[in-house]
């Protein structure tokens, strides 16, 4: 596979602070799955910003896009969560 499989989203809680709140396949395309693949790569860390029960490869939290969802959970997190478009496309 030579691309992005899913993104692990961080959001807001609250407070201001970034939480994660869900993990997304659904809805990237193809395209998508490869421009953000070399958007992500120069934004490597070793360690993920915020706590995430998930593994993955971590990167700097600049990248902002828009999710739709069908609710949010007592916890925070995002229930059917879909990939909707980068914000810098729109």
């Amino acid at each position: 596979w030579n691309g992005v499989r899913s993104l692990l989203v961080a959001a807001p809680d609250e407070r201001g602070q970034l939480q994660y709140v869900a993990e997304v396949a659904s809805g990237l395309s193809d395209a998508h799955r490869m421009s953000l693949l070399a958007r992500l790569a120069r934004l490597r860390c070793e360690r993920p910003v915020v706590t995430c029960p998930k593994r993955g490869t971590w990167v700097e939290p600049v990248v902002c896009c828009q999710v739709k969802y069908l609710e949010r959970t007592d916890r925070g997190r995002l229930r059917e969560a879909r990939f909707a478009g980068l914000l810098d496309e729109r």
